[in-house]
Order: C-alpha cells, then sequence, then structure tokens
C-alpha cells in the first residue's frame, strides 16, 4: 500500500468515531421510548378494529385542514399572505413555509394524542412514529437520521476491510450491539415483527398496530410531500431574483 493510501486509510479509521458518536447520544432518548412502546403493547386493552380505522378515518381529516392543497389558488393565496404581512416578508417565503411546517406537524400530533383517549393504539402508534422519527429524521430539514448513519458505518467497515485490509471486528462488534440496543432489523429500520414477537400479541393485534402505524406514517408522509410541493409552487409564483 502507498503512503497516500495508507493515509486515506487512516483517515476512513478515524472516521468511524464520528460516525458512531451521534447514535450513542441519541441511544438513551430512543431507548426511553422504546421502553414506553414495549410496555404500553403488553399492558393494552385492543380495541376493534372498527374503531382503529374510524379514528383514523378522523385523524386524516383533520389533518387535511392543516395540509396544503395543491391548487394554484392555494398557492396564490399562500404567496399572498407572505406578499400583504411585512413581519412574513422580512423573511424568505422558503423560510417562512418551512417554518410552518412545524407547526402543521404539531397540529397532527395533537389529532394522534386525541385520538389515543378512545383508541389506546394511537397512542403507541405515536411513540412508534417519534421511534420512527429519530431513525429517519422525519419530514423536516435537520432530522438526525440515524438509519444513515448505521448504514454509513456498515459501508465504511466494509471498505476498512476490504480496501485497506484492517482488522475490523470491534467496529463490527460496535454496530451490532447498537443495532440490538436500538432494536433494528437488518435494513436498519426499527424491528417491530420481532417486538410483536416477543411480547406474544396476536394476528388482530398486530393488524391494529400496523394500520395504526402505517397510518399515521402515510398521513405525516403526505404532509411533507405538501410541504415540499408548496415550496417550490411558491418559488415558481415569485421569480423574484435573491429572493430566496
Amino acid at each position: 500500500m502507498t503512503p497516500t493510501q495508507e493515509s486515506m486509510c487512516n483517515s476512513l479509521n478515524q472516521q468511524f468515531d464520528a460516525i458512531i458518536d451521534p447514535i450513542s447520544k441519541a441511544k438513551s432518548t430512543y431507548q426511553r421510548t422504546l421502553r414506553d412502546f414495549r410496555s404500553g403493547l403488553a399492558s393494552i386493552s385492543f380495541s376493534p378494529f372498527e374503531d382503529v380505522q374510524t379514528a383514523l378515518d378522523g385523524i386524516r381529516d383533520a389533518a387535511s385542514a392543516v395540509i396544503p392543497g395543491d391548487a394554484l389558488s392555494d398557492m396564490n393565496d399562500i404567496k399572498n399572505m407572505i406578499d400583504g404581512c411585512s413581519y412574513l416578508s422580512a423573511f424568505s417565503p422558503v423560510s417562512s413555509i418551512v417554518s410552518g411546517a412545524t407547526g402543521m406537524f404539531g397540529a397532527i400530533d395533537d389529532f394522534i394524542n386525541d385520538a389515543a383517549a378512545g383508541t389506546p393504539e394511537f397512542g403507541l402508534g405515536g411513540l412508534a412514529d417519534s421511534l420512527i422519527n429519530m431513525l429517519g429524521g422525519g419530514g423536516l430539514p435537520g432530522g438526525n437520521v440515524l438509519s444513515d448513519l448505521f448504514r454509513q458505518a456498515d459501508e465504511l467497515i466494509n471498505c476498512l476491510s476490504t480496501i485497506c485490509g484492517r482488522d475490523v471486528s470491534s467496529k463490527i462488534a460496535t454496530v451490532e450491539g447498537l443495532m440490538g440496543d436500538f432494536e433494528l432489523n437488518d435494513s436498519y429500520e426499527l424491528d417491530l415483527e420481532t417486538i410483536y414477537s416477543d411480547i406474544g400479541l396476536s394476528a388482530g393485534d398486530i393488524t391494529n398496530m400496523d394500520t395504526t402505524i402505517g397510518g399515521i406514517t402515510n398521513i405525516k408522509d403526505s404532509a411533507s410531500t405538501a410541504m415540499n410541493n408548496t415550496v417550490s409552487a411558491i418559488k415558481d409564483l415569485s421569480k423574484i431574483g435573491g429572493f430566496f
């Protein structure tokens, strides 16, 4: 190996700790939520499936009132609000819209919490959503994207082993240990299947939880997509140099 290659391998080796550090720092917060989720699953009185579906439909209807529409008139309304408000006009349209996204997702969380009062699956669905957001960064900028860090750590280990010929056994053990702590599957996602199996949920209970968690995820994905579309549309409508 040339000195240049050796230098590159040394650099890669040093980057491992930088990837692992934010994962380790997030572990305690993540595990507290994970313990609450597991405890709730073990003690919940599951609802009839029809009640879960009715509650989910209610959340979806309520969310539609706070998620931006995609009609041109809706985009013009948002643009006119920003143009006509001296406070908002001090910021870029994109900054104003992204800042407003925090309130939108907060409102959706409130709808989920309201549903949990009568349909406890949604309390657990909210906890699962928190775990998924910690792993994937959610729909907002600045997310942790912990799952990507796990993936990067594995890719880095592979390079150190195959390209640099380094002993990576301790690094593999570190990553595998953290994946166990976070209860992830091989795709670096929350391993709900194993959690359900450990607790002994019935097929009907699993259907309730999958419907709840999947429904929450779909609503928030729709909200994220709507925000991205709104940002793009406002950019197209404004077309003012230096405005962003």
